[in-house]
């Protein structure tokens, strides 16, 4: 299931279901991104095969307002996707 709002005009929103597909290493033998065939996916699918999307690696940057870490700045990776 997609945990973030990547292309809903094409259908792929937070909360949308696909099959995993296959899961892409690279030269490091580190995930480089996970293809998906969603249900819902409205447009081409990657490399010619029907719904197929691929769903790389997302930096994320937070910032705490309050507690112990407020106003420090924290970084993540993560794939926008998880087990529905």
């Amino acid at each position: 299931m997609l945990t973030s709002n990547l292309n809903p005009s094409r259908g792929l929103c937070n909360g949308s279901c696909g099959k995993v597909y296959d899961v892409v290493l690279d030269d490091k033998n580190e995930v480089e991104y996970i293809l998906v065939q969603f249900d819902d996916f409205e447009g081409e699918g990657f490399m010619g095969i029907d719904k197929l999307v691929p769903i790389k690696r997302e930096i994320r940057k937070f910032t705490p307002k309050k507690g112990k870490y407020a106003h420090q700045t924290f970084w993540r990776t993560q794939f926008d996707l998880t087990l529905g």
